[in-house]
């Protein structure tokens, strides 16, 4: 069976997407590492012995990201907007997109034939990020993926009053130190994010749009209850939001591939 590969070689993970004629979807990540370029080699490695694929089948490789300019095998380099807008595209109508992704947040406004406008991206300090998160995660010695359960025991969330993660890690610190509780100060965080996303959409002029949420820290059912709540209204989170790009990437070079 014939297939495509999108790649998304961000500053945190490196992830794929095969997509197959057929429709079947096969996933896989790894940590970036220190040298993107090998990372991604393995990650396509793995992906095809997941999927089951040899490499004779692939009919076109697509790559965005950070470390796209670091591959070492065959592959045509596309926008990661581009990829998030055709990704999203394929199950939102108009909207606005948050990508939450590790290092920063990015926000656009999506027409209904999956044109992007209005993007705008988070300042270098990542503080609406999936970053401040992991960093929360750690100080409070639980799996970044149970940050969501512990904030629902919150009754009073910690305010946190800077948006640097680093200095942010640094108040959670202290809030442990002054007896607060785990889940609030799990809460604040998830809080701090949201504010901090809510910003951008509002200086963007898309807080009267659907929301739809991609990105690794989309994965947080925390950030996104404190966006619902901030907004008034539901946030849809992409199916596998981590893969989010990496599936646009497929997308796109399934695309070239039909047009030839």
């Amino acid at each position: 069976m014939s297939f495509v590969i999108g790649l998304d070689i961000g500053a945190v993970f490196v992830k794929a997407v095969l997509l197959t004629e057929d429709g079947r979807t096969v996933c896989w990540r790894e940590k970036s590492g220190k040298n993107y370029g090998e990372t991604a080699e393995r990650v396509r490695v793995r992906l095809l012995e997941v999927a089951g694929e040899s490499t004779g089948d692939c009919r076109g490789v697509a790559v965005t990201g950070c470390g796209a300019g670091c591959l070492s095998f065959p592959g045509q380099k596309f926008n990661e907007m581009v990829c998030l807008a055709r990704a999203v595209s394929e199950t939102a109508g108009s909207c606005a997109v948050l990508d939450l992704g590790g290092q920063s947040c990015r926000t656009a406004a999506l027409d209904e034939k999956g044109r992007l406008s209005a993007v705008a991206f988070s300042e270098k300090c990542a503080s609406g990020s999936g970053n401040v998160l992991e960093k929360a995660a750690n100080v409070l010695h639980v799996p970044f993926e149970e940050l969501a359960i512990l904030s629902e025991g919150a009754n009073t969330p910690v305010e946190f009053t800077v948006s640097c993660a680093v200095f942010m890690e640094s108040e959670i610190i202290t809030a442990i130190a002054n007896g607060k509780r785990p889940q609030d100060i799990a809460a604040g965080v998830h809080m701090a994010v949201a504010q901090k996303i809510c910003a951008m959409l509002s200086k963007a002029h898309q807080e009267a749009l659907p929301v739809v949420a991609s990105g690794g820290a989309a994965a947080d059912a925390g950030v996104i209850r404190a966006l619902e709540g901030l907004l008034g209204r539901s946030v849809t989170v992409m199916n596998a939001p981590q893969f989010t790009i990496a599936r646009g990437a497929a997308l796109s070079a399934l695309d070239q591939v039909h047009s030839t």
